[in-house]
């Protein structure tokens, strides 16, 4: 755990090591939200016979699904990582070129709603750390001798 000053206060790296991530969460639940609301906004027209209005909504969860992942990409080239983003940006892009907006708006909120277990995944362990005055090393994968 990081040294406490004399006020009882954390050190500010300390703060900014967690504000990243619990950022990157908020981000994710929202974007999650924003591929919902587009989806059902989109099949609330097309039920209604606002096929136009659906192909917009449709269209609209697309685009947000897609800005988030040019960013991923983008941080990714940066790093010479080349992952499977690019599929997934590759498939949205030719949703919208092919005029298939639904499709576009499922794959968006496949790929939000996998970014966000990922991230919330990935949080667990360091919030148990955080959480917790004793982490036991022994426990770490397998290697308790004792029943865990």
């Amino acid at each position: 755990m990081k040294e406490e000053s004399a006020t009882g206060h954390r050190a500010k790296s300390d703060r900014a090591s967690r504000a990243r991530p619990e950022r990157r969460g908020r981000v994710s639940v929202l974007l999650v939200a924003a591929s919902i609301l587009g989806l059902t906004a989109g099949g609330v027209a097309w039920l209604t016979g606002s096929a136009g209005g659906a192909s917009l909504a449709w269209a609209l969860t697309t685009a947000v699904g897609i800005l988030p992942l040019l960013a991923s990409i983008v941080a990714g080239l940066r790093r010479r990582e080349l992952g499977v983003d690019v599929i997934a940006l590759l498939a949205m892009a030719g949703a919208l070129l092919l005029q298939e907006y639904l499709a576009g708006a499922v794959i968006a909120l496949m790929l939000t709603s996998g970014r966000a277990l990922e991230t919330h995944a990935s949080g667990r362990p360091s919030r148990a750390r955080r959480h917790s005055s004793v982490w036991p090393t022994a426990t770490r994968w397998g290697s308790c001798r004792s029943p865990c």
